[in-house]
């Protein structure tokens, strides 16, 4: 690495949602622990932060997501003594925290929600989004995610108020100046104590529609959700929420090299880049990154990757740095939602995800192949999943514990864990893939540790070539050397013609590492992903009509 390596925007970040990650008190539940007992295994990786989902004191209606006490941390993950072991080890390792903030709502057991909702009168009445309603109904037709209508009558204040996700979740009133106060006390709280970033739960959800109107409907394919098939004009996306995050970021940057990175949607399963795109501000003012899902809703095919990788890209301006995410928390794997389970399709995906340009983001156990679990309807604790099975089956499948060995629960714990271990794990782990030279694991760990060691990768120009519809190649130049990534989504041999000689293999899916390729055209197998090096400061032989075999003949 040089001296130009920035963490959040040229190291890779590592997703732990620390329930499922590594037990050490035999509760069945992972805990911080936990994670300071593997920040030898992340180094290893080659990982530069992690993105640990919440662990604060919470009710856990939403696991987390509904969060009482923003200072405190839940018994089930341990002490405050140990979250700041587990900082203290992880700076010894050149690994970064990033903790996972939702401030769009917070948990109705929350002090501030207690008393906002025990009187009118009360010192915190307008610290949450309280509305009369229309004659004895609802104040308009927002929907929440998790089912049945955005709004919940108090008899208590005889009003109603809003909840975006479960009405034990209610949103907060980003409009009084108050509110935001407080909760940037809570971020700078844990700031002072070294904390190096933050991700931003729906971030964009924060300011709402001053007038409440109604949302305008949306009829396309999605979710069975009436929540789903509106166009959500006034329940987020408010102009405010820019002000908001300007502030934040003003905060951020007294503490050094932190970060904010935020979860933005568009209307749901909607690809709409210029959305979060518009949250990055002049790329120095607002979030340091947002995440584009546009990759969550892809299907396998370069002709897919390559629209929708050319529309990210362009969304943004000229200081503002994409981030690439194709798994997490809320979402399938996508080992199982796009390579269908294929380790060969998902070295391909993990070659497209670690050699773009911008930040990269890993999901626990995607570096070994873990799948989507399925689980049984008795077993399913995810709100939605048990609201809309069999239709929608949450997100627990993709929350199961990691696969560390071969041993009883996966070597994730002695106890019973908290969700079923994936049935596949006795042939799925990381101590058989650390020795496998082929192992996905291996295959992903070469790739980081490339990234971080060569700068065309971590932050070289992006530019993609032209191909057969079934290929997706680019080139990522740095000042001293240039990568050709190829990628072959098809079934089918193809041919590309680079252009250029004098490359070397650096990583590929079908035993040509350590090669040099000096041919004309390039031969690729089906679905072979192929990562080439060449040497800039050495003249490379064009090949574009390659004149002088044309004089011979």
């Amino acid at each position: 690495m040089t001296k130009k390596f920035i963490w959040w925007k040229h190291g890779t970040i590592y997703q732990i949602y620390p329930r499922s990650f590594y037990d050490t008190n035999r509760d069945g539940i992972g805990d911080l622990n936990g994670i300071t007992q593997k920040l030898d295994y992340l180094q290893d990786l080659g990982i530069s932060g992690i993105w640990i989902s919440p662990f604060y004191k919470s009710p856990k209606y939403d696991f987390g997501y509904d969060i009482s006490d923003y200072r405190s941390i839940d018994p089930d993950f341990g002490t405050e003594a140990d979250f700041k072991k587990l900082i203290a080890e992880a700076h010894k390792r050149n690994i970064h925290i990033i903790l996972d903030m939702v401030i769009n709502h917070t948990s109705c057991e929350h002090p501030w929600f207690i008393d906002s909702s025990s009187s009118r009168d009360s010192k915190k009445n307008d610290w949450y989004i309280w509305v009369d309603g229309k004659k004895g109904k609802y104040p308009n037709n927002w929907m929440s995610a998790f089912g049945g209508h955005a709004w919940h009558w108090s008899e208590e204040r005889k009003q109603y108020y809003l909840h975006l996700f479960l009405k034990e979740q209610p949103d907060l009133n980003w409009r009084n100046q108050a509110v935001e106060k407080a909760v940037f006390d809570d971020i700078e709280f844990w700031l002072k104590m070294g904390v190096d970033g933050f991700r931003l739960d729906v971030i964009n959800f924060i300011v709402k529609d001053k007038q409440f109107r109604s949302n305008p409907y949306f009829l396309h394919r999605t979710k069975p959700r009436r929540h789903d098939m509106q166009h959500h004009k006034y329940d987020r996306n408010q102009p405010e929420t820019h002000k908001i995050l300007k502030r934040l970021r003003k905060l951020m940057n007294r503490y050094g090299e932190t970060m904010l990175v935020g979860e933005v949607y568009p209307d749901e399963d909607v690809m709409d880049p210029a959305v979060p795109a518009q949250y990055l501000g002049k790329g120095n003012d607002e979030l340091h990154l947002a995440f584009d899902f546009s990759t969550i809703f892809a299907k396998f095919s370069a002709r897919c990757f390559r629209k929708l990788l050319t529309r990210w890209y362009s969304s943004l301006n000229d200081t503002g740095w994409p981030c690439h995410v194709l798994s997490n928390h809320d979402k399938s794997r996508a080992i199982s939602r796009l390579a269908k389970g294929s380790i060969e399709k998902a070295k391909l995906l993990m070659m497209l995800l670690l050699t773009q340009k911008g930040t990269p983001f890993l999901y626990y156990g995607e570096e070994i192949g873990m799948t989507d679990v399925s689980i049984r309807h008795r077993d399913i604790v995810d709100p939605p999943g048990k609201q809309y099975w069999p239709f929608y089956k949450g997100r627990d499948g993709v929350r199961t514990p990691m696969q560390w060995d071969e041993t009883k629960n996966a070597g994730f714990s002695k106890s019973k864990p908290w969700l079923p271990v994936g049935p596949k794990y006795k042939s799925v782990n990381l101590k058989q893939q650390q020795v496998e030279a082929d192992s996905i694991f291996n295959f992903t760990r070469t790739l980081v540790h490339l990234r971080n060691q060569n700068e065309a990768l971590f932050n070289g120009s992006f530019r993609i070539e032209e191909s057969h519809r079934s290929l997706l190649v680019y080139r990522r130049t740095g000042k001293h050397s240039e990568f050709l990534i190829l990628l072959n989504f098809s079934n089918k041999k193809r041919q590309f013609l680079p252009r250029t000689t004098g490359w070397h293999v650096m990583q590929a899916t079908h035993l040509r590492k350590g090669m040099n390729i000096d041919l004309d055209i390039i031969a690729l197998q089906p679905f072979e992903s192929l990562l080439l090096k060449r040497d800039l400061t050495k003249q490379g032989r064009s090949l574009h009509i390659n004149k002088r075999k044309q004089k011979k003949t």
